[in-house]
């Protein structure tokens, strides 16, 4: 049964103030990498002070409750950056979503242009081409899609370093509305994938996915945890180079198909070309660009 927008909004607003009270809590016990490499500070994840009526800075970008489409990153990175570049980028971002909140028009890339933007976010937007033409120009609101990352708080500083998948497995819980504790699945919240009820989930990165579907697979969860998982269960390259890089799962009565892809990084990039099947000769994005074109072709069976 479709949820109507005026209830998904209601619990999206809720899931959003639980939210902001979980991080002024954890505040007071920051989750701190006391060794991150590289790094002589520790690296904390924490809230963002200009967030206000979405869940994550991304979902700023897209965030259509009725979406068709849920993209999942790992985390936004810092609110606080140190390169010219990078500070200009964070200021744009914040009048924009400043704008956006008080129902000014504005969009989330208005004064960025594609010489500083996020490489991450100019492969995304190239990516989404591969899912049909109602997708050419991500840029633009677009209401079959809804942005976010899994990690629901900022880094202290950096945009790569020092990273713990802790920090995805203390948020999946905004994402599934539960978690998994001592064998049993808690329940929390209405997640955003009980709230939107997606098609489709992509997960970008190998822990991404891997953290969210072992919600959904204890089986899986604790295959992983002890070391005992079968390689062809659990190699994310392999079973993106054999196509069966998903989980089907069941959300009331709406199925939902959670696809796992490399990450549009730089090192996801880097990664799917020297971990897929030496046999392979096409580079990391070309695979890249394969792995969505095979999310379409599932994504145009439930359209017809």
């Amino acid at each position: 049964m479709r949820m109507d927008l005026s209830k998904k909004q209601q619990l999206y607003k809720t899931l959003i103030e639980h939210l902001k009270e979980d991080y002024k809590n954890r505040s007071l016990q920051r989750d701190v990498n006391k060794n991150p490499k590289g790094h002589k500070k520790p690296v904390v994840v924490e809230s963002c002070d200009y967030l206000g009526n979405q869940i994550n800075l991304w979902s700023y970008w897209q965030g259509s409750l009725n979406a068709k489409i849920l993209l999942v990153g790992q985390d936004w990175g810092t609110v606080n950056p140190k390169s010219d570049n990078d500070k200009y980028r964070n200021e744009r971002t914040r009048e924009n979503v400043q704008k956006m909140d008080i129902g000014e028009p504005a969009g989330y890339f208005d004064g960025i242009d594609d010489k500083i933007r996020f490489k991450t976010d100019t492969f995304i937007i190239e990516l989404f081409k591969e899912l049909g033409n109602k997708y050419d120009d991500v840029t633009l609101k677009n209401d079959d899609l809804f942005f976010t990352n899994l990690c629901l708080g900022y880094r202290s500083e950096g945009n790569s370093q020092g990273f713990r998948v802790k920090w995805l497995r203390d948020d999946v819980k905004y994402l599934c509305g539960f978690d998994e504790s001592d064998g049993q699945k808690v329940k929390h919240i209405s997640g955003l994938l009980e709230i939107i009820k997606p098609d489709v989930v992509i997960c970008l990165g190998k822990k991404t996915y891997e953290v969210l579907v072992q919600q959904y697979d204890r089986a899986l969860y604790d295959d992983i945890k002890n070391g005992t998982a079968e390689l062809a269960k659990t190699d994310f390259f392999k079973r993106l180079d054999q196509k069966c890089n998903y989980m089907t799962i069941q959300i009331e009565d709406k199925e939902v198909r959670i696809y796992g892809v490399a990450h549009p990084g730089p090192q996801g990039i880097a990664n799917r070309y020297s971990k897929s099947n030496k046999e392979n000769k096409k580079d990391g994005k070309a695979l890249q660009h394969e792995d969505w074109r095979n999310i379409k072709e599932w994504l145009q069976s439930q359209n017809q």
